[in-house]
């Protein structure tokens, strides 16, 4: 008889831990919403004049490479493709009026050029102040 094993959440470290306990047990996959997937849940969205469909990732942030080798390995062994991309990222600031959108290439954040002398602008730091404190 297969032993049984819940895994609370399925996000991608939930996922993770399924699949990979499943090469052993039954796995239960347990979470709070209707969908699986939390930030790697993807939807499909209807162009609505040629009515292409496209998947959409919602929640899943910034995936690169040399910072992410753990779930490289798991892609690779899964067999799931990847390919480069740029994010995009808006903010605003509740009561102000202030809204913004920042276009940021993944070569552009790794350029350690630039990166120095983004910190000297006020609206970045801004950005970033704002970014932790819906963090916390």
């Amino acid at each position: 008889m297969t032993e049984k094993i819940a895994v609370v959440g399925t996000g991608i470290a939930g996922m993770a831990s399924a699949w990979l306990l499943s090469q052993r047990y039954e796995v239960l996959l347990i979470d709070k919403n209707v969908y699986i997937g939390g930030h790697t849940n993807t939807i499909n969205v209807n162009h609505p004049e040629t009515d292409v469909v496209t998947a959409v990732d919602t929640g899943f942030i910034v995936y690169n490479e040399p910072n992410y080798p753990h779930l490289v390995g798991l892609f690779d062994t899964l067999g799931v493709a990847t390919r480069p991309t740029s994010m995009t990222f808006s903010a605003s600031i509740l009561d102000s009026g202030l809204s913004m959108l920042v276009i940021i290439s993944i070569r552009f954040l790794l350029n350690a050029v630039i990166l120095p002398r983004l910190a000297l602008l006020n609206w970045f730091m801004t950005l970033l102040n704002l970014i932790s404190m819906q963090k916390s």
